[in-house]
């Protein structure tokens, strides 16, 4: 690679680089910027970024407009200074940080997407079409995840760590925008914990039932994961309550237009799933090929074979027509 760090690449539109840090960290810098005419820009390396690195690519590549820093340890206000500095406004900007080396805790200070970012993010609303922060970063509240959802009608792909159901059914932002639908129609992807759903009581009934009734408005959801990252370690057991119920008496029907899914994921929130709910997504998303969870045994025979239902890369149409006598009556 270092050989042609120093070859000018004046057409060069879209670059991905995955560098392992020390000098193949220099020399990947020193080919960003031989890309004058970069727009879209993915970096994987395992080192911490500091700003005159990303000033020096910033002013190098002025058409900049869509970046992905994978694995890399950085900083909030470099993040912040990253998304004042483009000149573009931006339509990606993927920053899910690194797990491991926020878990270290040592001298990098403030890790990831915080609040300084998130400001700085705001100018970009009208134009983002993918926007990571970290399935994992609980810097960013719920209240910030919400407002990108009323905000960014271009969105795409939304990952982040959590929204609160009361927040989706009851903020102060909502009765602000006067209950309208989310901005972002055309979301296809979303990656976003639910909690706080009441488990149990009429309150959680209506929670669940509001929280479904807008995720009815996304058509064109392929993916819709509600309950964390299944690659992470379980929560306490005490944070596997509270999460959506996939039941048709919570508002399940509502996602009867959603026929474009491909992928639901509850998480590690407990369900009970049955023959009844089953029957309704096998007849509603034709198209689904993953179906993850944690389901806790019942009365029915298709649920209390197992605890995990469906695991990734689980072909789950194959998996319910397995069982079609357990459909019928």
């Amino acid at each position: 690679m270092v050989r042609w760090t120093n070859i000018p690449m004046p057409h060069l539109q879209e670059l991905t680089l995955r560098t392992g840090g020390g000098s193949s960290d220099v020399s990947g810098e020193s080919i960003i910027l031989q890309c004058p005419n970069l727009k879209t820009l993915r970096w994987s390396i395992p080192e911490k970024l500091r700003m005159p690195r990303f000033t020096r690519i910033l002013a190098a590549c002025p058409l900049l407009k869509a970046i992905e820093v994978r694995r890399a340890v950085l900083i909030d206000l470099v993040i912040s200074t990253i998304l004042d500095s483009l000149k573009l406004l931006a339509t990606e900007a993927i920053f899910p940080g690194d797990r491991e080396a926020a878990l270290k805790g040592d001298s990098y200070g403030f890790y990831g997407f915080r609040g300084t970012a998130f400001e700085a993010l705001r100018r970009h609303f009208l134009t983002l079409v993918v926007l990571d922060i970290g399935s994992d970063n609980t810097a960013v509240d719920s209240i910030s995840i919400l407002k990108v959802l009323y905000s960014c009608p271009n969105l795409r792909k939304l990952t982040a760590y959590r929204l609160e159901a009361m927040d989706i059914c009851s903020s102060p932002l909502q009765h602000q925008e006067q209950q309208r639908n989310w901005a972002c129609r055309g979301l296809e992807v979303f990656k976003v914990m639910i909690g706080d759903v009441s488990p149990s009581g009429r309150a959680g009934l209506n929670m669940g039932d509001a929280v479904l009734r807008r995720f009815a408005a996304l058509s064109r959801l392929r993916v819709l994961h509600v309950g964390g990252d299944m690659r992470f370690p379980p929560p306490p057991y005490h944070l596997t309550k509270g999460g959506l119920v996939l039941k048709l008496h919570q508002g399940l029907g509502h996602l009867a237009g959603l026929t474009r899914l491909e992928s639901v994921s509850v998480g590690w929130f407990e369900q009970h799933l049955e023959r009844e709910q089953v029957e309704w997504m096998k007849r509603h998303w034709t198209g689904l090929k993953v179906l993850e969870g944690v389901n806790l045994p019942c009365d029915e025979p298709i649920v209390s074979e197992a605890i995990q239902w469906a695991l990734p890369k689980v072909d789950t149409k194959k998996w319910l027509e397995e069982r079609e006598n357990w459909f019928r009556h």
